[in-house]
């Protein structure tokens, strides 16, 4: 938490940070991100929240965050509220850390529905995140996620095709047809159309494009996503999936 304020425990503490920057209106949207956070993850989790307040930005751009960790480092997740003066309004899934023995129990995805309704109930347009975990990436691009540098994740992703042919992962006919749409495509959303994309063969699937986003084969990787709120693509994808899960 380098940079940030001295966390803060109690819910008086907590309410003298917020005045002492003169955002003491945002305690109820804050309480309820905290509760949020120790409601999405299994009840033998021992969890410890704290606040902080961003001092190394101006008031514009300045954000609350809420720190939450486990006794026995199981999780550890970040997420940061822009105060009043910022627009657009924005929710900053700044870090999260769930062990591997975890990842495959939708926690993950479990916790990003949460987040989406907590920002549609206080009026946040912007849930911004860096995709990074072995399954994260794959997620969030199948829930949508549009990365901030379309051109240089295209780039990346043609890299990493390149390395699992290499690798004799893939053969040449799985990484033409995958490189051809990325190169290709003007669809923003693009991520989306990846994360789907699989290939049948003598009856079995292949899920080509997990392989492709997620760590498994070829390492781990991270790119800036986001989800505006009032984007109807968008929030079509994530109802479609709440309701399929």
């Amino acid at each position: 938490m380098n940079g940030y304020q001295v966390t803060v425990q109690t819910r008086q503490e907590r309410l003298e940070l917020l005045r002492s920057h003169q955002i003491d209106g945002m305690l109820g949207e804050l309480d309820a991100l905290d509760a949020l956070l120790h409601s999405a993850f299994p009840h033998d989790f021992e969890l410890t929240c704290n606040w902080s307040v961003d001092e190394t930005s101006d008031i514009g751009t300045q954000h609350v965050f809420v720190a939450m960790t486990e006794k026995f480092e199981r999780v550890s997740v970040v997420f940061g509220v822009t105060g009043p003066a910022t627009h657009p309004k924005t929710l900053n899934g700044g870090y999260l850390f769930l062990h591997p023995d975890y990842q495959k129990n939708s926690i993950g995805s479990d916790l990003a529905f949460r987040v989406f309704s907590y920002a549609r109930e206080f009026g946040i347009e912007l849930v911004v995140t860096t995709a990074n975990l072995d399954k994260g990436s794959h997620s969030w691009a199948r829930l949508g996620a549009r990365p901030y540098l379309p051109d240089t994740v295209k780039v990346q992703l043609l890299e990493r095709i390149e390395r699992l042919v290499d690798l004799k992962h893939w053969n040449d006919r799985e990484a033409t047809e995958l490189s051809e749409y990325i190169r290709n495509t003007t669809d923003p959303y693009f991520m989306f159309g990846i994360a789907n994309f699989e290939t049948i063969k003598n009856g079995q699937r292949r899920r080509l494009g997990k392989e492709l986003l997620t760590g498994d084969l070829i390492g781990n990787w991270s790119w800036q996503a986001y989800w505006r709120l009032d984007d109807p693509v968008q929030r079509q994808i994530i109802e479609l999936a709440r309701k399929s899960r």
